[in-house]
């Protein structure tokens, strides 16, 4: 069993530093950030605008930085070959007038809404929480 799947997560900023964050379409109340695996063939950033098609509609944006260090966080229960998740984080921003279209999306996501870090970190499920603010800090947000 391998332990930890690398993966990115996309944080989407705006203009009055708030994050966009989505709603799980598998999970109800359960809001997280686009995130997902990295393929054997891909660089981080490739993965990044790969995942954002897929679970957004739309990876028209651009990276405005890319954290240090990698976050883990590990399932509650363990299913398939990972115990968890390793994820290096980017912060983006949409390009002008680009917002998701998730009716374009694999449908990992129900609803998105733009929150401030804060309350995004409120809106996490539990066990992702240290991660989540963990990232957020790599990406320089202060609590």
């Amino acid at each position: 069993m391998e332990k930890l799947r690398k993966g990115v997560v996309g944080v989407i900023i705006n203009s009055q530093k708030q994050v966009l964050l989505f709603e799980r379409s598998d999970r109800p109340n359960t809001w997280q950030f686009p995130q997902g695996g990295i393929k054997k063939s891909e660089t981080p950033e490739e993965a990044l605008y790969r995942e954002l098609l897929e679970e957004i509609g739309t990876n028209k944006c651009d990276i405005l930085k890319r954290g240090v260090g990698t976050t883990v966080y590990h399932w509650p229960k363990i299913s398939g070959k990972y115990l968890g998740q390793e994820h290096t984080w980017f912060l983006c921003s949409l390009h002008l007038n680009v917002l998701p279209i998730l009716k374009n999306s694999d449908g990992s996501f129900v609803a998105y809404g733009w929150e401030t870090p804060e309350n995004a970190i409120k809106k996490v499920i539990d066990w992702k929480r240290p991660s989540y603010e963990q990232g957020l800090k790599e990406l320089g947000f202060t609590f």
